[in-house]
């Protein structure tokens, strides 16, 4: 009875999944269209994952373009370095001398950044595997995360514009919090204050106006920086 022969879907999960022949395959045309196009599709689910647990509303579109880049571009340079060591120590040197100098102010555009370079160094070395399975584990991790509230509710920021004169009405005004800045003028005192948010803290800004000698009372949300004028 002759044994059964393997069919193309099983070469193909055999080439994903199994981590000794991925790394014994040559640099042949297919290895380098197939490691891009796997590295393409899990940058793709990556950047899903970004829009989908960042914070703010407008996303920018260079962190996302810059994400899927980075990986495929990764993937291209870790190839010929898993097949020599030669050319990985002189890679090596050549890359130590580029410097990036763009600040990036999220740390969590930085994390989604390693991710996108750890599926590109998998995917250049040939452990689909590795880079594959991590991907959609570290999704849905990130995705439970991003919906499970780690605290009773995100800060905000009160800022309170007011004669000299209404200084002890506002202070007995205000609810509990820590003090972050107080500017003082000849006809009036901005008062920035971070509080907790509650089921009273949106109503916070009505009380405040009906007190004499408030001028302005403005609520944002704060996410944990500030910086004094």
């Amino acid at each position: 009875m002759n044994p059964k022969q393997p069919t193309s879907a099983d070469l193909i999960l055999k080439y994903l999944l199994d981590a000794e022949v991925q790394a014994s395959q040559p640099l042949t045309p297919t290895r380098v269209i197939l490691s891009l196009a796997v590295t393409f599709l899990l940058a793709l689910l990556i950047l899903a994952v970004y829009r989908f647990c960042h914070r703010q509303v407008v996303n920018r579109e260079s962190s996302s373009m810059a994400m899927v880049l980075v990986a495929l571009v990764t993937t291209l340079v870790i190839m010929p370095i898993s097949t020599s060591i030669v050319l990985s120590l002189g890679m090596v040197g050549a890359l130590s001398i580029v410097r990036f100098r763009t600040a990036m102010k999220d740390p969590a555009d930085i994390a989604f950044l390693f991710w996108a370079i750890a599926i590109g160094v998998c995917n250049g070395a040939g452990f689909f595997n590795v880079s594959i399975l991590g991907t959609a584990t570290i999704a849905v991790l990130v995705v439970i995360m991003s919906r499970v509230p780690l605290q009773s509710g995100d800060p905000m920021l009160l800022v309170v514009r007011y004669s000299p004169t209404a200084e002890e009405r506002v202070v007995s005004a205000l609810p509990k919090g820590r003090l972050l800045s107080k500017i003082g003028q000849h006809d009036e005192t901005e008062l920035t204050f971070e509080l907790k948010t509650t089921k009273d803290t949106l109503d916070l800004t009505n009380r405040l106006l009906r007190v004499d000698g408030v001028v302005s009372a403005s609520l944002v949300r704060y996410d944990g920086s500030f910086l004094a004028p």
